[in-house]
């Protein structure tokens, strides 16, 4: 995992970049993503001592991940991968992979062994990705307006 560390203020613009393509590239959102927006989110949650912000770094940033405590009451002491993008030129390589094991040991290291993540119902690539690292959809759901689709949580337990 030498290729990852912890984001900086620095690559704040870089990961929303990322954010911003991946969303655009995969068609499933209706509203263009506002990199502003991204940029003051990821700077927000890099002043929370509760969240891990971290970056693939091997020489360009090609990805970031975002986690935190769960938002779901009914998930005790969970732990929540809230973003996880890799840039769509990058795609494919093992670096998705490699930050959703970074979050697993992150979440480890913190005390937390149930783990959640939630993707967009219609989105059979990010479902397949998360399938194939042990996750499974718990059943909870909800509409999103903003972007016209239902989301599911995923969960795992280690």
């Amino acid at each position: 995992m030498s290729n990852i560390r912890s984001m900086e203020i620095s690559d704040v613009a870089r990961a929303a970049e990322i954010q911003a393509f991946a969303m655009q590239s995969t068609s499933l959102y209706t509203l263009l993503p506002n990199i502003s927006e991204i940029v003051a989110r990821l700077t927000k949650i890099l002043s929370d001592s509760t969240c891990e912000s971290y970056v693939y770094d091997d020489g360009a940033i090609k990805g970031f991940a975002v986690a935190g405590p769960c938002y779901d009451k009914d998930i005790a002491n969970g732990f929540e991968l809230w973003y996880i993008y890799v840039d769509p030129t990058a795609q494919r390589q093992g670096i998705g992979t490699k930050l959703a094991a970074y979050f697993e040991e992150t979440a480890l290291r913190r005390g937390h062994k149930k783990l959640c993540l939630r993707t967009l119902e219609k989105n059979a690539v990010a479902r397949t990705f998360y399938e194939e690292l042990g996750y499974g959809p718990d059943g909870a759901r909800v509409f999103i307006e903003a972007v016209a689709a239902y989301q599911i949580r995923y969960f795992k337990e280690i």
